[in-house]
């Protein structure tokens, strides 16, 4: 059920923000179409597919966002939460991993956004 609400809240962010400074880099319509994409496949039980298209959206979101941007540890989550729901914990380590260091030199280690991160570690 968090990683639904996470997915929500991550859609809500790219795609629905009114008044966005114009600093703030913007993602591509491609990516807004790929993102949906990977929430219907992840929705559909289609694991796999979700999986390609995290693995896009990762690539893509480093691209148009760059590495420090504070979505990153987001599409990582996801990648890292369909590998494991597909059985590729070895591959889904890392993106954890990475996840976890953004987020705690972000955020803190008490941090709420911090619970899907811990419940996917856990499952490794």
């Amino acid at each position: 059920m968090r990683f639904i609400i996470t997915i929500i809240s991550v859609l809500l962010i790219f795609c629905v923000r009114p008044g966005v400074a114009e600093e703030e880099p913007a993602v591509s319509k491609i990516f807004t179409k790929t993102y949906r994409a990977y929430s219907t496949a992840y929705n559909n039980g289609n694991y796999p597919r979700a999986a390609e298209l995290a693995q896009k959206l990762l690539e893509m979101g480093l691209e148009e966002l760059g590495e420090e941007h504070e979505k990153i540890p987001v599409l990582q989550i996801n990648l890292a939460h369909v590998l494991l729901a597909i059985g590729r914990h070895e591959e889904a380590e890392p993106a954890l991993t990475a996840a976890q260091q953004s987020m705690l030199e972000r955020l803190g280690s008490e941090h709420p956004d911090l619970i899907p991160l811990h419940e996917n570690q856990a499952r490794l």
